[in-house]
């Protein structure tokens, strides 16, 4: 994405908007810039940005899932849980202590998404699939950084989920693809999956429709879509079928090895093909037919796979194919027209968005919210 030089910005110079995007591995911060575009209020990425891979505390696993949503309530992290709890708050402060630094700035508004169930007040994490439980965990941010001796002119904002975060992103951004659509659907892949909506013209959370997030589905007994659609878990799903240990080795990543032909690469991608086609399916069904969505943006890493012309007839044709196959089984509904051209899935549905800094964008713009 293209940065905009700083002759250009509306923002004042007094305080610096930061966006912190929080994944499983790393923590990534950016400068967010407004800009106005016929009129319109847009989002750029600054100069300054920085990533932090959390340190890693000997010992520490996540607690067990069911463990985790029966203490959702009051979560009661163990010590080595409260040790890597606190080496992803300082990663954060870290990150955002560095931006601020480039940029020359000390009074910042700050706007975070982090994976996980959030706490009832929206400023913790009580549920966390890859990673440690945080209770506290804005209280932690905002006092490192009163430590760091630099100033919130807001307090931050409640969190906001990763999935929400990218489609506010790709709302907003100057090259983003949710932009002027009424009706799509926001899928990224990573670490994990990260889902949301864009209904009528506005972002809508996944949590309030009621739908069961990606990590809740299972497409085969004990095994999650996530677990065959994220990036993580196709990695994992590659180093299975061939006894590689994770994490694999540069050079032996199924994306690289399916392009030399290797048969078990190919077969990988082919089965995520296949759950992102379910997927896909059952969140259209789960709308229609009063919601007709007029695009899918795929991004993050699924992004980046599915852009690669390469990689085409082993993920991105069957998917489609696979999608289309389910929609025309769908004969009684009207809405198929809507969805396929000749039988086939519209050429224009699935778009695959190389805007990675979409979540940090996304949490900028949460922290204008109000502003």
């Amino acid at each position: 994405m293209p940065r905009i030089p700083r002759k250009k910005l509306r923002a004042t110079e007094e305080e610096l908007l930061i966006g912190l995007d929080g994944g499983a591995t790393e923590v990534k911060a950016h400068e967010v810039r407004r800009v106005e575009v016929d009129g319109v209020q847009r989002l750029a990425l600054g100069v300054a940005n920085a990533a932090i891979i959390y340190e890693r505390v000997r010992g520490f696993r996540p607690a067990q899932m069911k463990t985790q949503l029966f203490e959702r309530e009051q979560p009661r992290p163990t010590l080595t849980e409260s040790k890597q709890a606190a080496a992803w708050v300082e990663a954060c402060v870290r990150a955002i202590q560095l931006v601020a630094e480039d940029a020359g700035r000390r009074r910042l508004r700050v706007g975070i998404c982090m994976p996980g169930l959030k706490s009832a007040n929206g400023r913790g994490i009580v549920v966390m699939r890859n990673g440690p439980r945080i209770p506290d965990f804005l209280d932690g941010v905002e006092q490192g950084l009163r430590e760091r001796s630099l100033e919130l002119v807001a307090p931050i904002p409640p969190l906001i989920s990763d999935g929400d975060a990218c489609a506010h992103g790709e709302n907003l951004a100057l090259e983003g693809h949710l932009s002027g659509l009424q009706h799509a659907y926001y899928l990224g892949g990573g670490t994990g999956l990260a889902e949301s909506f864009k209904l009528h013209g506005r972002i809508v959370s996944i949590d309030s429709l009621g739908l069961p997030k990606a990590w809740q589905l299972e497409f085969m007994p004990g095994v999650s879509c996530e677990d065959q659609l994220s990036a993580r878990g196709i990695n994992a799903s590659f180093a299975q079928r061939t006894n590689r240990a994770v994490p694999l080795e540069e050079g032996a990543y199924p994306e690289q090895l399916a392009k030399q032909g290797d048969p078990d690469a190919q077969g990988v991608l082919a089965a995520a093909a296949e759950v992102l086609a379910q997927l896909l399916f059952l969140r259209i069904e789960a709308l229609a037919p009063d919601v007709l969505l007029d695009r899918v943006v795929l991004g993050q890493r699924l992004g980046v796979l599915m852009a690669d012309e390469e990689l085409a007839p082993y993920l991105r044709q069957p998917a489609e194919s696979a999608l289309a196959e389910r929609l025309r089984s769908r004969v009684e509904a009207e809405w198929l027209s809507h969805y396929l051209e000749h039988g086939q899935l519209r050429p224009d549905f699935l778009v695959a968005s190389p805007l990675r800094a979409a979540p940090a964008l996304g949490a900028a713009a949460h922290a204008l919210e109000g502003a």
